[in-house]
């Protein structure tokens, strides 16, 4: 009897040094999930204000003088007018409409047909800026840019 008593005790030990085994296992795997959904978490905390602070500089206004604005619309609309005369001479017609001639619907210029002429309108930051087709398009651009261009400078 003490041979099967023996026995049993020495099973029970066993179990019991399983069963405190796969506790532990469980125990560390619970701990490995609850640290992976912690990393997962910061990490998505990070990217979502990473993101945020990117989409509220994009949104911010310009960090330039309004000099520095204004010279940077009037070259755009110096292109713009290139376009538009290039489109001109090459169908003989004055577009209907600024996707003619840009491509597509620039929110920040206006066009309009006025009889045998046009004019657009550029607006960009709070400043407003105007061009007639009866006006000299290098007035648009500083003497440098001319320069830079070959376009003689009176």
């Amino acid at each position: 009897m003490s041979d099967k008593n023996f026995d049993l005790a020495e099973q029970e030990v066993k179990q019991s040094s399983e069963r405190k085994i796969q506790q532990k296992k469980s125990i560390s795997s619970k701990n490995g999930k609850l640290i992976a959904i912690g990393v997962l978490f910061v990490a998505f905390v990070v990217i979502g204000v990473n993101s945020f602070l990117e989409i509220k500089k994009m949104n911010a206004p310009p960090e330039q003088t309004k000099e520095e604005i204004i010279q940077d619309m009037s070259c755009y609309l110096f292109m713009v007018v290139a376009q538009l005369d290039a489109f001109t001479d090459e169908t003989g017609s004055l577009p209907s409409s600024e996707e003619d001639f840009l491509g597509e619907d620039d929110p920040y210029v206006e066009y309009s047909v006025m009889g045998d002429g046009y004019q657009l309108q550029l607006s960009y930051a709070d400043t407003t800026i105007f061009f007639s087709s009866d006006e000299d398009p290098s007035q648009l651009l500083t003497e440098e840019a001319l320069i830079q261009m070959g376009i003689p400078v009176d």
